[in-house]
């Protein structure tokens, strides 16, 4: 799982990892900060931040995300999408590369005309699942997640990507809790409106 790879990655470079959750809805298993729920989608990782906290001494704030060197939380950022491209390559071989460059066009394109372009795409993918071997629809699956990770919306690696280099040219106006409640928004509706095309397909004549 990509999120696994990212606490490892994050723990490397001596970050520390408040809280792994491995899926949403009803709660399975709790082991330390380890959670397990019962739908095995929408995993995530929780570091340990100083800025909501700016009073701590510098012993409080070790290991803390946001006080490390730039290149370390660029590594963080792009771990998720990093490994999810590396699963792509391996299943599809450099074609994942094209399919992961077109994402995404395809993942804005399509959030911006649910009826029509996302209809095209929701229609390819399903002939995809239809046509293509499983090793291909999971390929094909990790090189577009790979993109969308990688999209500057937040809670994925590409916000903290964008933070990350606005942070660098000490740019602060321009950070949280605006920034972030921007990409909050953007993030809501992207997800909303591929929500919607995809009802539209589904219920949709054939």
């Amino acid at each position: 799982m990509p999120v696994l790879f990212t606490a490892y990655v994050a723990q490397s470079l001596g970050v520390v990892v408040e809280g792994v959750t491995l899926g949403f809805g009803p709660v399975l298993l709790t082991r330390k900060n380890w959670v397990l729920r019962a739908i095995p989608m929408n995993s995530s990782v929780r570091f340990k931040v100083t800025d909501s906290m700016p009073l701590l001494t510098a012993h409080e704030k070790k290991g803390a995300l946001d006080v490390q060197p730039a290149w370390v939380q660029l590594l963080v950022s792009v771990s998720i999408p990093a490994c999810l491209l590396a699963i792509a390559c391996v299943l599809l071989g450099v074609d994942a590369l094209r399919y992961f460059a077109s994402g995404f066009a395809q993942l804005v394109s399509g959030a911006l005309a649910p009826f029509t372009s996302a209809q095209t795409y929701l229609a390819s993918y399903h002939a995809a699942l239809a046509d293509q071997s499983f090793g291909f629809v999971l390929g094909l699956t990790a090189a577009k997640m790979a993109a969308f990770h990688l999209l500057p919306f937040s809670s994925v690696g590409g916000f903290q990507l964008v933070m990350t280099v606005v942070q660098a040219f000490n740019a602060r106006a321009l950070t949280f809790p605006r920034t972030e409640r921007l990409a909050v928004w953007l993030t809501l509706l992207l997800i909303a409106s591929w929500a919607l095309a995809a009802f539209v397909y589904v219920v949709s004549p054939s």
